[in-house]
């Protein structure tokens, strides 16, 4: 993985990444909280969305849609859970 995002927005950041020779995408939720039980509250919150959001993306295959590779977590501080897809 790429040091710094490729792309940023308010919920997230896409940073390119690389799976056996293949530039991928990944897509991880940025948190921000000053406190440790705040984390866990959104992490209560997030995390059910975010697997929503990669069960239906597995099942769904459209011309305007990227395929879905699957779910890594990345080695940062944060452990973040990321989606990841090709890297276009």
């Amino acid at each position: 993985r790429n040091e710094y995002p490729f792309a940023s927005g308010h919920f997230g950041e896409v940073s390119q990444g690389d799976y056996n020779g293949r530039k991928v995408s990944l897509k991880a939720f940025k948190l921000y909280s000053n406190e440790m039980c705040k984390i866990n509250d959104l992490l209560k919150a997030i995390i059910p969305a975010f697997f929503k959001e990669a069960i239906l993306w597995q099942h769904i295959v459209h011309c305007n849609l990227l395929p879905f590779y699957g779910i890594y977590q990345l080695g940062d501080s944060g452990g973040r859970i990321c989606l990841v897809s090709p890297w276009i």
